[in-house]
């Protein structure tokens, strides 16, 4: 996905944030996209990420279809590389539709769906925290 779509940041390393700056609204779209964060996640471990979904209106039923097979064929890696994946959306709408895909497909990692970036880089510390305890 070019950088008008996101910005995924590692400054806070290991903590990085993922942000989408419009509606993913096409398959096309989606799967530059996930192709771009299996890469990101087959290059990095032990990670924390905060998705930024603000911008996100809209996500039609193929999309939020195809998300869920990527989340289902991915387990593996994703699970390999990261310690939790926190969704900040202000949206209701766009919660209730992220929230959906985890119903019909759960991650088998740590996550959270918050309306908001306080909540989001809170929990995102206590998973980090508990992490170096571990």
């Amino acid at each position: 996905m070019n950088e008008k779509n996101s910005i995924i940041s590692t400054e806070d390393f290991p903590l990085v944030t993922i942000k989408l700056n419009n509606d993913i609204e096409t398959e096309d779209q989606l799967e530059a996209f996930l192709e771009e964060l299996s890469d990101f996640y087959a290059s990095n471990k032990q990670i924390v990420v905060i998705y930024y979904l603000g911008a996100l209106k809209s996500m039609p039923s193929k999309v939020r279809i195809q998300l869920g097979h990527w989340i289902k064929e991915n387990n593996e890696l994703v699970k390999s590389s990261v310690l939790g994946t926190c969704y900040v959306i202000p949206n209701i709408i766009s919660r209730l539709m992220i929230n959906s895909i985890f119903l019909v497909q759960k991650p088998s990692w740590n996550h959270k769906v918050t309306p908001n970036e306080e909540e989001a880089i809170k929990w995102a510390k206590t998973i980090l925290e508990a992490n170096r305890n571990a």
